[in-house]
Protein backbone atom coordinates (compact mmCIF):
# COMPACT_ATOMS: atom_id res chain seq x y z
CA UNK A 1 0.00 0.00 0.00
CA UNK A 2 2.91 2.23 0.92
CA UNK A 3 4.49 1.41 -2.12
CA UNK A 4 1.67 2.11 -4.35
CA UNK A 5 1.11 5.25 -2.72
CA UNK A 6 4.47 6.65 -3.36
CA UNK A 7 4.68 5.40 -7.03
CA UNK A 8 1.02 5.73 -8.17
CA UNK A 9 0.70 9.04 -6.21
CA UNK A 10 -2.49 7.43 -4.52
CA UNK A 11 -3.14 8.99 -1.02
CA UNK A 12 -6.00 7.28 0.86
CA UNK A 13 -9.00 9.22 0.09
CA UNK A 14 -8.11 10.10 -3.41
CA UNK A 15 -7.65 6.06 -3.98
CA UNK A 16 -11.51 5.37 -2.16
CA UNK A 17 -12.55 8.33 -3.72
CA UNK A 18 -12.20 7.26 -7.54
CA UNK A 19 -15.73 7.00 -8.00
CA UNK A 20 -18.08 9.48 -7.67
CA UNK A 21 -20.36 7.16 -5.14
CA UNK A 22 -17.14 5.74 -3.27
CA UNK A 23 -17.45 6.72 0.65
CA UNK A 24 -20.72 8.14 0.36
CA UNK A 25 -23.16 5.50 0.55
CA UNK A 26 -23.86 3.87 3.53
CA UNK A 27 -25.85 0.68 5.23
CA UNK A 28 -28.72 1.76 7.12
CA UNK A 29 -29.19 -1.56 8.43
CA UNK A 30 -25.29 -1.81 9.69
CA UNK A 31 -23.70 1.33 9.05
CA UNK A 32 -21.27 -0.20 6.82
CA UNK A 33 -19.90 1.72 3.55
CA UNK A 34 -20.98 -0.01 -0.34
CA UNK A 35 -18.15 -1.21 -2.54
CA UNK A 36 -18.55 -0.75 -6.55
CA UNK A 37 -18.96 -4.19 -8.08
CA UNK A 38 -19.94 -4.78 -11.87
CA UNK A 39 -22.03 -8.01 -12.92
CA UNK A 40 -22.68 -9.44 -16.47
CA UNK A 41 -19.25 -8.08 -17.76
CA UNK A 42 -18.57 -8.08 -21.32
CA UNK A 43 -22.31 -8.42 -21.93
CA UNK A 44 -25.03 -6.32 -23.39
CA UNK A 45 -26.82 -6.34 -19.93
CA UNK A 46 -23.39 -5.20 -18.01
CA UNK A 47 -24.38 -3.29 -14.55
CA UNK A 48 -22.16 -1.50 -12.37
CA UNK A 49 -24.09 -2.28 -8.61
CA UNK A 50 -23.38 -1.32 -5.07
CA UNK A 51 -23.37 -3.60 -2.40
CA UNK A 52 -22.46 -3.42 1.72
CA UNK A 53 -19.14 -4.27 2.46
CA UNK A 54 -20.73 -6.16 5.13
CA UNK A 55 -23.14 -8.25 3.22
CA UNK A 56 -20.31 -9.03 1.30
CA UNK A 57 -18.51 -10.83 3.52
CA UNK A 58 -21.00 -12.16 5.62
CA UNK A 59 -24.42 -12.28 3.75
CA UNK A 60 -25.65 -13.24 7.67
CA UNK A 61 -24.22 -10.22 9.27
CA UNK A 62 -26.10 -7.87 7.14
CA UNK A 63 -28.97 -8.84 4.93
CA UNK A 64 -28.93 -5.46 2.62
CA UNK A 65 -29.48 -6.35 -1.16
CA UNK A 66 -27.48 -4.93 -4.00
CA UNK A 67 -28.58 -1.50 -5.52
CA UNK A 68 -28.08 -0.78 -9.29
CA UNK A 69 -25.48 2.86 -9.75
CA UNK A 70 -28.51 3.80 -12.15
CA UNK A 71 -30.76 3.71 -9.53
CA UNK A 72 -29.50 6.09 -7.34
CA UNK A 73 -28.95 8.37 -10.27
CA UNK A 74 -32.70 8.65 -11.41
CA UNK A 75 -33.47 8.90 -7.26
CA UNK A 76 -30.70 11.72 -7.40
CA UNK A 77 -32.81 13.34 -10.63
CA UNK A 78 -36.42 13.07 -8.97
CA UNK A 79 -34.68 14.60 -5.89
CA UNK A 80 -33.25 17.61 -7.50
CA UNK A 81 -36.28 18.18 -9.87
CA UNK A 82 -38.91 18.20 -6.69
CA UNK A 83 -36.11 21.01 -5.28
CA UNK A 84 -36.30 22.67 -9.03
CA UNK A 85 -39.99 22.84 -8.47
CA UNK A 86 -40.37 23.14 -5.45
CA UNK A 87 -37.19 25.73 -4.06
CA UNK A 88 -39.76 28.29 -2.85
CA UNK A 89 -40.96 26.37 -0.39
CA UNK A 90 -38.57 24.22 0.77
CA UNK A 91 -35.22 26.04 0.17
CA UNK A 92 -36.19 29.34 0.85
CA UNK A 93 -38.02 29.11 3.99
CA UNK A 94 -34.79 26.88 5.33
CA UNK A 95 -32.31 29.62 4.67
CA UNK A 96 -34.33 32.22 6.64
CA UNK A 97 -34.43 29.66 9.50
CA UNK A 98 -31.16 29.35 9.33
CA UNK A 99 -30.11 33.14 9.52
CA UNK A 100 -32.65 33.82 12.10
CA UNK A 101 -30.87 31.14 14.54
CA UNK A 102 -27.62 32.09 13.58
CA UNK A 103 -28.59 35.86 14.43
CA UNK A 104 -29.47 34.92 18.20
CA UNK A 105 -25.80 33.11 18.58
CA UNK A 106 -22.26 35.06 19.63
CA UNK A 107 -19.75 36.18 17.86
CA UNK A 108 -16.17 35.36 17.51
CA UNK A 109 -14.68 37.93 19.91
CA UNK A 110 -17.48 36.43 22.73
CA UNK A 111 -16.38 33.04 21.91
CA UNK A 112 -12.64 33.64 22.69
CA UNK A 113 -14.06 35.39 26.23
CA UNK A 114 -15.99 32.39 27.04
CA UNK A 115 -12.60 30.10 26.08
CA UNK A 116 -10.81 32.79 28.47
CA UNK A 117 -13.14 31.80 31.18
CA UNK A 118 -13.06 28.42 30.98
CA UNK A 119 -9.85 27.93 31.53
CA UNK A 120 -9.83 29.99 34.33
CA UNK A 121 -12.62 28.71 36.19
CA UNK A 122 -11.34 25.20 35.64
CA UNK A 123 -7.89 26.53 37.00
CA UNK A 124 -9.66 27.97 40.46
CA UNK A 125 -11.51 24.64 40.31
CA UNK A 126 -8.12 22.50 40.28
CA UNK A 127 -6.57 24.55 43.24
CA UNK A 128 -9.86 24.33 45.36
CA UNK A 129 -9.77 20.67 45.21
CA UNK A 130 -5.99 20.95 45.81
CA UNK A 131 -6.66 22.73 49.00
CA UNK A 132 -9.43 20.39 49.94
CA UNK A 133 -7.68 17.48 49.61
CA UNK A 134 -4.85 19.06 51.93
CA UNK A 135 -7.34 19.66 54.74
CA UNK A 136 -6.76 23.23 54.37
CA UNK A 137 -10.50 24.04 53.48
CA UNK A 138 -13.60 23.20 55.79
CA UNK A 139 -16.16 21.07 53.74
CA UNK A 140 -19.23 23.27 53.80
CA UNK A 141 -17.43 25.94 52.03
CA UNK A 142 -15.50 23.72 49.83
CA UNK A 143 -18.85 22.24 48.66
CA UNK A 144 -20.15 25.60 48.30
CA UNK A 145 -17.43 27.20 45.99
CA UNK A 146 -17.21 24.16 44.07
CA UNK A 147 -20.84 24.07 43.22
CA UNK A 148 -20.52 27.59 42.57
CA UNK A 149 -17.27 26.83 40.04
CA UNK A 150 -19.45 24.11 38.75
CA UNK A 151 -22.54 26.16 37.83
CA UNK A 152 -20.34 29.19 36.35
CA UNK A 153 -18.50 26.21 34.06
CA UNK A 154 -21.76 24.90 32.94
CA UNK A 155 -23.20 28.43 31.81
CA UNK A 156 -19.93 28.84 29.69
CA UNK A 157 -19.95 25.77 28.06
CA UNK A 158 -23.78 25.94 27.58
CA UNK A 159 -22.66 29.17 25.64
CA UNK A 160 -19.55 27.40 23.69
CA UNK A 161 -22.09 24.94 22.49
CA UNK A 162 -24.65 27.39 21.20
CA UNK A 163 -21.03 29.35 19.19
CA UNK A 164 -20.24 26.11 17.56
CA UNK A 165 -23.85 25.39 16.51
CA UNK A 166 -23.64 28.82 14.64
CA UNK A 167 -20.62 28.25 12.91
CA UNK A 168 -22.35 25.19 11.86
CA UNK A 169 -25.13 27.10 10.68
CA UNK A 170 -22.99 29.57 8.72
CA UNK A 171 -21.53 26.95 7.13
CA UNK A 172 -24.99 25.30 6.02
CA UNK A 173 -26.02 28.82 5.58
CA UNK A 174 -23.69 28.95 2.88
CA UNK A 175 -24.22 25.50 0.98
CA UNK A 176 -27.74 26.73 1.07
CA UNK A 177 -27.17 29.87 -0.62
CA UNK A 178 -25.41 28.28 -2.82
CA UNK A 179 -27.52 25.53 -3.66
CA UNK A 180 -30.39 28.03 -4.23
CA UNK A 181 -27.91 29.84 -6.87
CA UNK A 182 -27.22 26.53 -8.89
CA UNK A 183 -31.07 26.02 -9.00
CA UNK A 184 -31.73 29.37 -10.00
CA UNK A 185 -29.49 29.15 -12.62
CA UNK A 186 -30.63 26.21 -13.95
CA UNK A 187 -33.05 26.77 -17.21
CA UNK A 188 -35.03 23.65 -16.92
CA UNK A 189 -35.32 19.92 -14.98
CA UNK A 190 -32.47 17.75 -15.08
CA UNK A 191 -32.87 14.86 -17.50
CA UNK A 192 -29.42 13.28 -17.55
CA UNK A 193 -27.33 12.45 -14.21
CA UNK A 194 -25.04 15.14 -13.60
CA UNK A 195 -21.85 14.42 -11.68
CA UNK A 196 -21.21 17.80 -10.69
CA UNK A 197 -24.14 19.20 -9.01
CA UNK A 198 -24.39 15.93 -7.30
CA UNK A 199 -20.79 16.28 -5.91
CA UNK A 200 -21.84 20.26 -5.14
CA UNK A 201 -24.80 18.85 -3.19
CA UNK A 202 -24.65 15.41 -1.89
CA UNK A 203 -22.89 14.55 1.07
CA UNK A 204 -23.67 10.43 1.66
CA UNK A 205 -26.34 8.57 0.92
CA UNK A 206 -27.57 6.22 3.13
CA UNK A 207 -30.15 2.64 1.62
CA UNK A 208 -32.33 1.55 3.49
CA UNK A 209 -33.28 -2.11 3.75
CA UNK A 210 -36.54 -2.09 1.44
CA UNK A 211 -33.81 0.41 -0.82
CA UNK A 212 -35.39 4.26 0.17
CA UNK A 213 -32.56 6.08 -1.32
CA UNK A 214 -31.72 9.18 1.20
CA UNK A 215 -29.48 12.22 0.15
CA UNK A 216 -27.83 13.96 2.85
CA UNK A 217 -27.19 16.73 1.46
CA UNK A 218 -24.40 19.20 2.19
CA UNK A 219 -26.46 22.20 3.92
CA UNK A 220 -28.29 19.34 6.68
CA UNK A 221 -31.08 18.64 4.60
CA UNK A 222 -32.34 15.31 3.84
CA UNK A 223 -34.82 14.03 1.61
CA UNK A 224 -35.82 10.45 0.36
CA UNK A 225 -36.47 8.69 -2.57
CA UNK A 226 -37.75 5.38 -3.46
CA UNK A 227 -35.86 2.81 -5.84
CA UNK A 228 -37.35 2.93 -9.33
CA UNK A 229 -40.08 5.73 -8.06
CA UNK A 230 -40.78 7.71 -11.37
CA UNK A 231 -39.22 6.24 -14.93
CA UNK A 232 -39.14 9.46 -16.13
CA UNK A 233 -37.61 12.25 -13.59
CA UNK A 234 -38.59 15.06 -15.77
CA UNK A 235 -42.28 14.18 -16.12
CA UNK A 236 -42.38 13.92 -12.18
CA UNK A 237 -40.95 17.57 -11.86
CA UNK A 238 -43.60 18.83 -14.60
CA UNK A 239 -46.57 17.15 -12.39
CA UNK A 240 -45.05 18.35 -9.15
Amino acid sequence: MEYRSRTLKMDGDKYRNRYLFSGRMICSECGSRFRRQKINIGQPNEKVIWTCHRHVGDKNACPMKAIREDAVQRAFIVMWNKLYTNQGIILEPLLKDLMDLSADMPDTEEMEQLDNEIQNLSGQSRILNQVMKKGYMDSAFFMESNNQLIGQLTECRRKKTLFARKQKRSKEIIQTQQMIALLTGQEKPMKEFDEKLFDLTVKEIRISKVHDITFCLHNGLELTEKEGGSADAVAHADRV
